[in-house]
Parts: structure tokens; C-alpha cells; sequence
């Protein structure tokens, strides 16, 4: 869908070799990986052509001022919000992946934030969560594929090391200090960095090179 979007843009301005240079898949390639692998395909499709859109409204690849996944993103839980608490392809993991930035049962958190039988238990282990067995979006569940991603990424260069480094910090001690609190164990912070989309949000949409920070002190 991203991909014909941006084809039609090139046609009806004329724009020759456009597509060779505009990354033209990425938008909605995103798009489906940080989505639940069952939502409907014509929200999809939607969701597809509001990133694109939102890319060529600002000139296309280079000039965008937001991440265009995330424009398609954001679009689909506010405008489709109805349509995926409602729908019954997803299961309540689900709704909390795509509602929350971490997984969170329905069961009553007497401390307010739940216990490790609550959160992480129920999916197996910590180990679990790292690895990537545990249900999820296509590219937010796996941890360790992220972490090779994001060491191949820093050593040739292609993203900001600082930034997934300092964005995944700053969640650990804020989780921990609130976690200690709480009373809870270590577990709570690594729950938080090892589930959701915070790992991949950090290394390939942070670190975007047309929306990310470009000085050291910024990123």
C-alpha cells in the first residue's frame, strides 16, 4: 500500500526516478510490524496510506518533520479505537499491547501496578520475554533480535548509539525508582524494558535520521 501510494505520487507530479530514492515500503513495513499480526487488513491498508501521506505532504524521504509509521500508528488507535477493543480477533494481551506500552492483565493489582505472578508469569518467564516466545507484535517481541540489530546498526554507523541507550536507561531507573516504592523486585523494571514496543521503538524509530536529534548533548 505504502509502496503504490508513493508510485501514484510519482505519476501524477511527474517525478521521474522518484521511487528509487523515496523508501517507499518502509512506511507501511513499520507500520505492520508494530501492529497485532490479526488486526483487520483494511485498517491496515488505511493506516498505510495515512503514514505515506503524512511522508509526502513534507516533500517525502528526507523532509518529513514526524515518523510517518508512527503518524499511521497513531491514527489507527484513534480513529479504529472502537473498532479493536470491540473486535474478536484479539485476545486481551493483545488490546493491552496495542493500548499500552507494556502487556498488563485484567486481574486486580493490589499495589496498583501488579506482581510478578500478574505480569510476567502468566507468559512464562523474564527469559521468555527476552527471547520473544510471548504473543505480541511481529517486531516488539523478540528482545535479543533487537539487541543484534542494534549492535549491527551502532558498529557501521547507520543509527545514534546514544539515543536507544539513554531512551532504555531513563525507562529502567524510572521503573526501578518506582518499583523500590512500591516494594517490587528488579523484575518490574526489566518487565518494562523486556515487553512492548520500547525496544524496537528505541533502536529503529528513535533513532529515525530525519526526525531524530542530531547533536551529541540533543540525542
Amino acid at each position: 500500500t505504502s509502496f503504490v501510494v508513493e508510485a501514484i505520487y510519482a505519476l501524477i507530479f511527474r517525478k521521474k526516478n522518484y521511487i528509487k530514492n523515496a523508501y517507499a515500503f518502509f512506511p507501511g513495513l513499520f507500520l505492520a510490524l508494530i501492529l497485532p499480526i490479526n488486526i483487520p487488513i483494511y485498517i491496515l491498508v488505511i493506516g498505510s496510506i495515512i503514514a505515506s501521506v503524512s511522508k509526502l505532504i513534507f516533500g517525502g524521504f528526507g523532509k518529513n518533520i514526524f515518523n510517518p509509521a508512527l503518524v499511521g500508528y497513531l491514527f489507527i488507535m484513534i480513529v479504529f479505537s472502537s473498532v479493536l477493543t470491540t473486535n474478536t480477533y484479539f485476545n486481551s494481551y493483545e488490546l493491552d499491547t496495542i493500548s499500552k506500552p507494556t502487556p498488563l492483565t485484567n486481574a486486580s493489582m493490589a499495589s496498583g501496578i501488579g506482581s510478578y505472578d500478574e505480569l510476567v508469569k502468566p507468559y512464562g518467564s523474564l527469559l521468555n520475554f527476552f527471547i520473544g516466545t510471548i504473543p505480541g507484535s511481529l517486531a516488539e517481541t523478540s528482545t535479543l533480535l533487537c539487541l543484534v540489530a542494534f549492535i549491527y546498526l551502532s558498529v557501521t554507523k547507520t543509527i545514534k548509539w546514544r539515543i536507544p541507550l539513554v531512551y532504555i536507561t531513563t525507562v529502567f531507573v524510572i521503573t526501578f525508582g518506582i518499583g523500590r516504592l512500591l516494594d517490587q523486585g528488579v523484575y518490574y523494571p526489566l518487565f518494562h524494558v523486556l515487553s512492548g514496543g520500547l525496544m524496537f521503538g528505541a533502536i529503529f524509530m528513535a533513532t529515525d535520521p530525519v526526525t531524530s536529534c542530531v547533536t551529541p548533548i540533543g540525542q
